[in-house]
């Protein structure tokens, strides 16, 4: 069970919004949320599997969305910290 103080220290990640090319700060799942250049929204459709969550690792690079290879943005839904 974890302490108030690490549910703290967690809790501001939740949520969070990283970009196509930075480094995922802690293990959890991710879902890719929109792209970075907006005007990319017209005629691409999120690959389904990224609109519903995928895990990702602590210190991996942030992906392009597939299979357009766009720059996306990826948010935070839940963190594994046992990874």
């Amino acid at each position: 069970m974890q302490s108030e103080q690490d549910a703290a220290a967690v809790e501001p990640y939740v949520g969070m919004e990283l970009a196509s090319g930075e480094f995922f700060p802690v293990s959890g799942s991710y879902v890719c949320v929109r792209h970075v250049d907006e005007s990319e929204d017209t005629g691409c459709d999120m690959y389904p599997r990224d609109r519903h969550g995928a895990l990702y690792l602590k210190g991996r690079r942030v992906p392009l969305q597939s299979p357009c290879m766009h720059r996306v943005y990826w948010r935070l839904k839940v963190i594994y910290d046992h990874l």
